[in-house]
């Protein structure tokens, strides 16, 4: 078959590589570690890239080729497709530092191309522009534009199971103030998102509206902390939003317009640099008021990450979520969500990191009697080669478990991608 012929191809360069690794290179060292950063995100400069300087601007393209092996594409609990799926990666970043400002660009796209399943084809693009500007030491404007042409997944909870690949537009808007005044800090922002899509191909080359998921959403994020030592704060924040749904009510007659808002207090902690992270406790509601079979949802607000360096060559980290997630699905305007993860990174050499993690997710279907349960697991490695060059690979199997409506599907992938920053 000729997916297995590509994935013996594709498992060929990762052997290539593991045989490089366990030969003769440079053995991992302990340098001195920023509080609060994991081993897998350690900065390497000797491996960084090089870029291009052009006055106050330094540019960095990007070009990479990965091959993804995928044994349910579609996400079926039966007669699952397989596919060998490559992906070439394109772009330019540029970043330009003053003395009070810092400018930063990422411009690129995407072509994803199907061995077998030639009609799941798509590209895709991005555009990003942000950038910080120093009034004064410790308070600041900053802002984001950014627009990106995506393809929907096909595991989204409101996916619209078209023949062909369900793209969608995503422009955002970004405008905030910060403020440290060594006792106290403050950040409000305030954003504006835009997420239209385009009608896709349905059975028997029919035509899917998808307008009722297109949606303006605006909203606010206002925190205020208290910095009662080094880099530990307590602080309470407030978010707001208002999503309005322009074809609403959708094809069900569910009138998808809301407004809500999340009230948390939480605070970030550090012991001696080895443990940190930060925890946020609070409540959660998002009123759908043109709909009275739901009305407002209310509820709990979790957030506890944490990261252990238990060595300088090892991190684990931690996370635990409960929130209510909106994603549109029939009569249902979106779930409650319970998260766990836990990771772990170890440099094995100086350019070469391995990394596991394990997911689980509970979803709890508002206005429906659907229920799902998601597990993962994934294994992997980064192999810096040179100035910008890196390979990645990883392995990952997820399964997922549904009650009331809910899909059963069992998923592994294999993912191989090398990458060059100039």
């Amino acid at each position: 078959m000729r997916w297995m012929k590509g994935l013996l191809r594709l498992l060929g360069p990762g052997a290539a590589c593991l045989l490089m690794q366990l030969g003769p290179g440079q053995n991992a060292w302990a340098q001195e570690q920023p509080r609060g950063q994991s081993v897998a995100d350690r900065e390497h400069p000797d491996y960084d890239p090089i870029g291009a300087r052009l006055g106050a601007f330094t540019f960095f393209p990007y070009i990479a080729g990965s091959l993804l092996f995928d044994d349910n594409v579609f996400y079926t609990s039966s007669d699952r497709t397989t596919d060998l799926i490559s992906t070439v990666n394109f772009g330019l970043r540029t970043r330009a530092d003053g003395d009070n400002y810092t400018l930063r660009l990422d411009t690129g796209g995407d072509i994803v191309r199907y061995l077998e399943t030639t009609s799941q084809n798509y590209w895709q693009a991005h555009f990003s522009l942000d950038g910080r500007y120093d009034l004064d030491p410790g308070t600041a404007l900053f802002g984001q534009v950014e627009s990106q042409r995506r393809a929907q997944p096909r595991d989204a909870v409101d996916a619209v199971n078209s023949l062909t690949p369900t793209i969608y537009y995503d422009t955002d808007a970004v405008l905030g103030f910060s403020r440290n005044s060594g006792l106290f800090n403050t950040t409000v922002t305030g954003a504006y998102q835009r997420i239209q899509y385009e009608d896709s191909e349905g059975a028997s080359h029919t035509t899917i509206d998808n307008g009722p998921l297109d949606r303006n959403q605006w909203s606010i994020d206002g925190l205020v902390g208290y910095n009662y030592v080094g880099t530990q704060s307590a602080f309470v924040r407030f978010q707001g939003n208002v999503r309005d749904y322009p074809d609403s009510p959708n094809g069900n007659g569910f009138h998808q317009n809301s407004r809500g808002f999340a009230l948390t207090f939480g605070g970030d902690f550090d012991f001696d640099g080895i443990v940190t992270g930060r925890l946020e406790l609070g409540y959660q509601e998002q009123d759908y008021f043109e709909e009275s079979s739901v009305g407002a949802v209310r509820g709990p607000l979790i957030n506890l990450n944490v990261l252990w360096n238990v060595t300088q060559l090892t991190s684990i980290t931690g996370t635990v979520n409960y929130n209510y997630e909106e994603s549109i699905k029939n009569d249902s305007p979106g779930y409650r969500r319970a998260y766990l993860s836990a990771g772990i990174a170890h440099e094995l050499r100086r350019n070469v990191v391995l990394f596991g993690r394990l997911d689980y997710a509970n979803r709890q279907f508002i206005n429906s009697s659907e229920t799902d349960n998601i597990g993962a697991a994934t294994i992997g490695a980064r192999y810096l080669i040179d100035n910008g060059l890196v390979l990645d690979s990883r392995y990952q199997f997820r399964i997922q478990r549904g009650a009331g409506g809910g899909g059963d599907y069992v998923v592994n992938q294999v993912f191989v991608q090398l990458r060059k920053t100039f």
